[in-house]
């Protein structure tokens, strides 16, 4: 899952998305995080499962820290 440090880098025209944000400690013991920047986004990283995993296995991972997330209310200029 893509993500990143930085919650105010500028959306494109048009996208329309809510922004989370969660403590990488509350990542359980099945995910990690890894860093990723890209030209555009040097903050850039992505939640990743800690060993090779299906995709249900993964998604389960991720919907298990769902009460862990929180809402950020982002300003578009």
């Amino acid at each position: 899952m893509s993500c990143s440090f930085d919650p105010t880098i500028p959306q494109r025209p048009g996208d329309d998305f809510f922004l989370w944000e969660i403590d990488s400690d509350s990542l359980g013991s099945d995910l990690v995080l890894e860093r990723a920047p890209t030209a555009n986004n040097p903050t850039h990283c992505m939640i990743k499962p800690k060993r090779d995993t299906t995709l249900f296995d993964y998604q389960n991972a991720l919907a298990s820290t769902r009460n862990e997330w929180r809402l950020i209310q982002v300003e578009v200029a």
